[in-house]
């Protein structure tokens, strides 16, 4: 045994002294390779722990979050929870106060219903009290009409208005039936009427001069030919209707609820002297050779017409609701050595201008009639009419002295000697007077030449004396005063410095303004 193992240990040797150098190169690669898949396995396996690191780092990332997310979302339930428990126990509490209310409308409920049953009997009296007391109030053949308050009656309008005026026909209990000029047998509730006393209307009888009232729009037959200025006599009177003969439209239906009386303080007889009133276009019978500004004598009298002799037309034809009288203080008997000049609201003369004006004043030469003539420096033996014409001095002018204090007329726009620095404003002395003429010391312009009847007094009622010393200010009434504001304004209130006049305001001392421009302040205000 022992020799075969010697002898196989000597093969072995033998084998491998044979074989060695192959084997041993042999050998080197395998370790070589074997060195070399052992660096790439710790590579893969370096890798591969790598990758498990990132996985289980975005694991627990992911982790995290998903961990935050639950809690915020956790926190919102439980704030919302909180908030929804809170609304609950809101609502609860409104609940509870509404059931409070409620049982506390229904004690009022209750208690009021008791009252009103405890009242109706007393109510019932009450009502029974009233319809008895309108009952007796509205009779049969009283005039009435629907009351203002009331939108439709409870049988309806048909025909009738609030200004409809009836006669009550009949009463059946609480129920009426009245005659209208619009519905005859119009049946209505004695509560939803009226009556029409004569303290609310007039009582108009055949023959009385009429026109229909300024706040009807459209009378309920229609104008016709009619108008608010047509006056006319009542020719007939049935019930609430009416017939009128108007000047323009005679047999006129109209009713006495839309109609007032035409009553005047004077009545047109023959010998009055009259014209045309000035809010007549065109007369009933047209104008012939008259005008507005024509003033003639009545000749004769025929109901509502007439005849008049005017100094251009005589035997003119008219109706005496288009006339007015020239009479009174408003006018004057102009005769032979008058001084006059022609009226203001005279355009233009019957007879022209010539060389005269509406500032020229003359003498009265000769008088015929409704005519004149008139010796104006301007223009000698000027012809004119009386109707056209004012005094220059009596009762209808001013008598203008040294020492009075003036300014221009309103309706002068250019005085004759012309402005100068003066102004409708202005408020002077008068210096001096020779005849016509006259001076004024104005503050704005001293020895200013004007004429009389150009001028006004600024005396009287209408205006103040102001002195040095008084307390002042500007009139509401002017925008801008004749020196402008300067500092002061319509508040402002000063002290007279100079009669000049010289103010002196808080805002302004020394301010300078115009008499006619300021107004005294009492020690009260």
């Amino acid at each position: 045994m022992d020799l075969e193992h010697i002898y196989q240990n000597v093969e072995l040797r033998d084998i491998e002294d044979t074989l060695g150098p192959q084997t041993q190169n042999k050998s080197q690669d395998e370790g070589k390779d074997e060195k070399h898949r052992g660096s790439r396995c710790l590579v893969l396996m370096t890798v591969c722990l790598g990758l498990i690191c990132v996985l289980l780092l975005v694991f627990i990332i992911l982790q995290h979050i998903n961990h935050t997310a639950e809690r915020d979302l956790l926190k919102s339930y439980k704030n919302t929870v909180e908030e929804f428990n809170q609304t609950i126990n809101s609502l609860q509490d409104n609940y509870t106060d509404l059931m409070i209310e409620k049982d506390q409308l229904q004690n009022n409920f209750t208690s009021l219903t008791q009252k009103k049953l405890e009242l109706e009997p007393e109510l019932r009296k009450l009502y029974k009290q009233g319809s008895s007391g309108l009952k007796s109030s509205i009779k049969i053949g009283d005039k009435v009409r629907v009351k203002t308050s009331v939108v439709t009656p409870t049988h309806k309008w048909g025909a009738v208005t609030h200004k409809s005026i009836g006669v009550v026909k009949k009463i059946q209990g609480e129920s009426l039936t009245v005659d209208f000029p619009e519905q005859k047998n119009w049946n209505g509730v004695i509560s939803e009427m009226e009556l029409v006393t004569n303290t609310c209307t007039v009582d108009i009888h055949v023959g009385d001069r009429v026109r229909v009232k300024p706040s009807i729009t459209t009378p309920k037959h229609g104008w016709g030919r009619a108008t608010h200025k047509s006056v006319g006599v009542v020719k007939e009177v049935q019930g609430e209707s009416l017939t009128v003969d108007f000047p323009e439209h005679e047999n006129w239906k109209g009713i006495i609820s839309e109609m007032e009386l035409v009553t005047s303080t004077f009545d047109i007889q023959v010998g009055d002297r009259v014209r045309v009133k000035s809010s007549i276009t065109t007369p009933k019978y047209k104008w012939g050779r008259a005008t507005n500004k024509s003033v003639g004598v009545v000749k004769e009298v025929q109901g509502e017409s007439l005849f008049v002799d005017f100094p251009e037309h005589k035997n003119w034809k008219g109706i005496i609701s288009e006339m007015e009288l020239v009479t009174g203080t408003c006018t004057v008997d102009i005769q032979v050595g008058d001084r006059v000049r022609v009226k203001p609201s005279i355009t233009t003369p019957k007879y022209e201008w010539g060389n005269a004006t509406n500032k020229s004043v003359g003498v009265v030469k000769e008088v015929q009639g409704e005519s004149l003539i008139v010796d104006f420096p301007e223009h000698k033996n000027w012809k004119g009419i009386i109707s056209e014409m004012e005094l220059v001095t009596g009762t209808c002018t001013v008598d203008i002295k040294v020492g009075d204090r003036v300014r221009v007329k309103p309706s002068i726009t250019t005085p004759k000697h012309n402005w100068g620095s003066a102004t409708n404003k202005s408020v002077g002395v008068v210096k001096e007077v020779q005849g016509e003429s006259l001076i004024v010391d104005f503050p704005e312009h001293e020895n200013w030449k004007g004429i009389i009847s150009e001028m006004e007094l600024v005396t009287g009622t209408c205006t103040v004396n102001i002195q040095v010393g008084d307390r002042v200010r500007v009139k509401p009434s002017i925008t801008t005063p004749k020196y402008e504001w300067g500092r002061a304004t319509h508040k402002s209130v000063g002290v007279v410095k100079d009669i000049s006049v010289t103010v002196d305001f808080p805002e302004h001392k020394g301010w300078k303004g115009i008499f006619s421009e300021m107004e005294l302040i009492d020690d009260s205000g």
